[in-house]
């Protein structure tokens, strides 16, 4: 009895060992045997049949960083969207993007124009999480065209560079998670400016800027880093908010060399509120009212200045902003 227990116990180990070399090697085959991996490029040309005398574009994205610059006409289309989708992880054997992504294109010869991205209701997040490795979409614009341009993303970065002498109406990007970077160089602005981000930053970067019109700026972000360079006349009256969500600070430069732009910038308690490393040149800066937690910063002589306005701050709080043509 002694050896069949002896010998029953040496087989139990046999098939343990087994079990244990086997069923790892059966779950990692069955792994790689669904493994896949997916490298897709889609683009689209939007030409309308009946221009109007701006065109509406709307971006509607759940992941992706995008990134809109212009192009020099001559080119046939107006509006170019390219999509590069990398996927990559077991149980993709089989699957193509379009199991995941739903991309509506719209109406390619019509305005508005409409482009949509987004999952599929039973994908969820952590599914695409772990097998998303990129999602990049270039928007290309035509420069001749002005564009009315809204982008909603809910996980992704949006970059817009509008160039030298390239005329743009409003500009409005609402992000749930990622930066908005704003670049105006010597552009003209015919509408307002919106960016909105729940969980990051705002970079806007304002070079010579000319607007048509009374133009208004809303920033909320967490963090906000501001730098306004003016030389020339704004043409219009610019007014807006800034306002960090989290006490991390607004980072403000400012610098004008002209008689007919004047400046304003009051800092309101509301949250934190705190300047820090200030510094500034030919700005008044007071309490205002007197005995309030509130700051305001402004030109000595808004209209006539004959000096260069310079202003640096490291803020908390919301911050009011003015900038003044003559």
């Amino acid at each position: 009895m002694a050896k069949k227990s002896i010998i029953s116990i040496i087989s139990l180990l046999i098939i343990g060992f087994g079990l244990i070399i086997t069923v790892p090697i059966s779950v990692l085959s069955v792994r790689l045997s669904s493994y896949n991996i997916i490298n897709k490029h889609l683009f689209y040309e939007y030409t309308p049949d009946t221009p109007s005398s701006f065109e509406i574009l709307n971006l509607n994205i759940n992941i992706g960083d995008i990134e809109i610059k212009y192009i020099d006409p001559p080119v046939d289309y107006f509006v170019r969207i390219d999509v590069n989708i990398e996927m990559a992880g077991p149980g993709l054997a089989g699957k193509s993007y379009s199991n995941y992504f739903n991309i509506i294109e719209g109406d390619l010869t019509s305005s508005p124009i409409d482009f949509s991205m987004r999952f599929f209701s039973n994908i969820t997040e952590s599914e695409a999480d772990s097998l998303i490795k990129d999602v990049s979409i270039m928007v290309t614009l035509r420069k001749d065209i002005i564009f009315d341009i809204s982008a909603n993303v809910f996980d992704g970065n949006v970059e817009l560079e509008v160039p030298f002498y390239v005329y743009i109406n409003n500009m409005n990007v609402n992000i749930t998670n990622g930066d908005i970077f704003f670049d105006l160089s010597n552009c003209i602005v015919e509408g307002n400016i919106t960016g909105v981000t729940n969980n990051g930053k705002i970079v806007l970067k304002s070079y010579n800027a000319e607007y048509t019109q009374n133009s208004e700026w809303t920033l909320s972000a967490n963090q906000n880093y501001i730098e306004i360079t003016q030389y020339k006349p704004i043409g219009a009256n610019v007014t807006g908010t800034i306002r960090n969500t989290v006490n991390v600070g607004t980072h403000l430069i400012y610098n004008d060399y002209n008689s007919e732009v004047g400046a304003k910038f009051t800092l309101y308690d509301y949250l934190y509120g705190g300047i820090h490393n200030g510094t500034y040149e030919n700005f008044v800066y007071y309490l205002e009212p007197a005995g309030e937690n509130r700051w305001t910063f402004r030109s000595d002589d808004f209209f006539t200045a004959n000096n260069s306005y310079f202003l640096r701050l490291y803020l908390d709080g919301i911050l009011n902003y003015n900038l003044f043509s003559a």
